[in-house]
């Protein structure tokens, strides 16, 4: 009977273990889905990370999106379409990384934008 009994509770302990861990693991990998229209001034922080883009993005005209230190960004295929400001500036030890199967493509034949590994400048 105690046999049985210590196998149950340890299945139990086992078993609520892996659930709390599963639980954990998947929160902190689910950050923030976005795709559409950004209209207003908008902060990707690093609190947030990563960003899971679901949809070609477009930042309006007169509108800063800024995206911070550490933060990463899953494209997924889609593009950000920048009509207003993009501040993206990594550091050495924080990175900002842009994860995508399409190449970087910039429109605007008045801006000469740089891509390295610790920022976009445009």
């Amino acid at each position: 009977m105690q046999k049985t009994l210590f196998t149950v509770l340890l299945i139990f302990l086992l078993s609520s273990g892996l659930f709390l861990f599963y639980n954990l693991e998947v929160g902190l990998a689910q950050g923030v889905s976005f795709g559409g229209i950004i209209g207003s001034d908008t902060t990707w922080t690093l609190a947030n990370s990563p960003y899971n883009i679901t949809g070609n993005i477009l930042v309006n005209n007169g509108v800063t999106l800024t995206i911070e230190p550490g933060v990463t960004v899953n494209l997924n295929g889609f593009y950000i379409l920048v009509n207003g400001t993009l501040q993206a500036r990594g550091t050495n030890q924080n990175m900002i990384s842009f994860n995508t199967v399409a190449n970087y493509f910039f429109a605007n034949p008045h801006t000469n934008p740089s891509l390295n590994s610790n920022a976009y400048n445009s």
